[in-house]
């Protein structure tokens, strides 16, 4: 974990930001590890910070390339048997018109990329566009009745 102080006084996260600022529990840690002095933080220029995080991006693979993130090599396969359960299906939403196009290369993307595959199911979630900030669409699946 790379830490550095900005111009502000305050401290920025470089490494992990998404998942510091969205979870308490993991904030407070960081926080007894900077207590305990077991976390090294590095106060560097702008130039410099610039540097190293590009040596490290070039040295480590860790960002996925384009939209898709694959996932990480399946060791097992479990298969749950539910017994006398009666299977849940939800009513599928209406996709836009103008949407249709989009999310059906994204499903033919992930496909390819394993990362969906095809297949047949007594229970059924409804699929739900959401438009992200920059007007790209994320495939969401609403479990609530599942759950």
């Amino acid at each position: 974990m790379i830490v550095s102080n900005n111009k502000f006084g305050t401290v920025d996260v470089i490494v992990g930001t998404n998942i510091l600022k969205n979870s308490k529990r993991l904030k407070n840690i960081l926080f007894q590890l900077l207590d305990n002095n077991e976390v090294n933080t590095i106060t560097m220029s702008d130039k410099e910070s610039e540097s190293l995080i590009k040596k490290l991006l070039g040295n480590y693979n860790i960002l996925p390339k384009g939209d898709i993130i694959k996932p990480l090599k399946v060791i097992t396969e479990i298969e749950i048997t539910v017994n006398d359960v009666k299977p849940v299906v939800m009513k599928n939403r209406p996709i836009p018109f103008t949407l249709f196009k989009t999310i059906n290369s994204q499903v033919q993307e992930m496909i390819k990329s394993n990362i969906a595959e095809t297949s047949f199911s007594p229970y059924n979630s409804a699929t739900v566009p959401i438009k992200k900030p920059d007007e790209s669409i994320r495939l969401c699946i609403d479990y609530r009745l599942v759950n």
